[in-house]
């Protein structure tokens, strides 16, 4: 054993009796008493803590009491005597019916709801085999899916035939689904859109929302779009790209939200809500 590893022995020695040296130190300064005040004081801020977490709690309550309180007498009577559109395209049915309650609180002339069903959320060469087909046994049935969506908007903002009703047919073939208590001859002024998306992966937003909402606008429907708060993923994004001329509320799951999508149709367009997105909470409100 040469001397360079006895030498080697001895620096690992006293390093580790250095150790010990400041480990017995350490805990002759760390006395028992110490110890105890740093515990009642670790003790005493987890108290403060959790009443600050209870106030604020308390606060919030207080809050969503008010709103749910007040809106149905800012949102009355805010749509005047015209007649609503609910449009669901998107995987959330929920969120359709928060919408419609929102709409229903300002009191327009009717509702009439509208779900646009997967079958138009297919690739464009499937979708052409069915369309096809379809006109194949009636010469009036639309031929593109971009047709049958100016159809459908037409059909809203004038009103469905009373003799000869085309929506139930559509409903037939599978397209959309209506509801049997609405009155669709009605002419429709207003138009919501209710999307959000459960896969990431989703492109219906492109395929049936984007073409579905031009359609509309081109016929003068005033339209807003929507979504949940706890929407997988978000359509709003997809709106925005393409500036369409409208606004967007990504929280009408809660009652802000609901507010932000019945003053949007008198409001400044813009984007509304509390995601990323969004560019302020409410209509009139000040940017986020």
């Amino acid at each position: 054993m040469g001397p360079g590893f006895k030498y080697h022995i001895v620096s690992i020695s006293a390093i580790f009796f250095a150790l010990t040296i400041g480990l017995v130190v350490g805990s002759v300064f760390v006395s028992p008493q110490f110890a105890n005040r740093q515990q009642n004081l670790i003790i005493r801020l987890q108290d403060t803590l959790n009443k600050d977490v209870e106030e604020k709690k308390h606060e919030i309550a207080r809050y969503k009491e008010c709103v749910t309180t007040i809106s149905p007498i800012a949102l009355r009577g805010k749509l005047g005597n015209n007649v609503v559109a609910v449009i669901q395209t998107g995987d959330y049915p929920e969120d359709a019916v928060r919408a419609s309650e929102a709409i229903a609180i300002a009191s327009p002339q009717g509702i009439v709801h509208l779900t646009i069903t997967s079958a138009l959320d297919r690739a464009e060469n499937e979708l052409q085999s069915t369309l096809s087909d379809l006109r194949s046994r009636d010469p009036n049935f639309p031929a593109t899916r971009d047709g049958l969506f100016q159809s459908i908007a037409s059909i809203l903002a004038h009103g469905d035939s009373l003799s000869m009703p085309v929506l139930p047919q559509f409903e037939r073939e599978g397209l959309v689904r209506l509801s049997a208590e609405d009155n669709y001859p009605l002419p429709v002024k207003f138009a919501v859109v209710v999307g959000g998306s459960r896969s990431l992966d989703s492109v219906r937003a492109t395929r049936v929302d984007v073409p579905l909402i031009r359609a509309l606008l081109k016929q003068g429907i005033i339209v807003v779009a929507c979504e949940g708060s706890d929407s997988a993923a978000s359509d709003v994004p997809s709106y925005r790209t393409l500036k369409l001329e409208m606004s967007t509320v990504d929280n009408v799951d809660t009652d802000i939200g609901r507010c932000a999508l019945v003053l949007a149709f008198s409001g400044p367009r813009g984007a509304y809500g509390m995601k990323p997105s969004a560019d302020r909470l409410l209509p009139g409100s000040p940017p986020q």
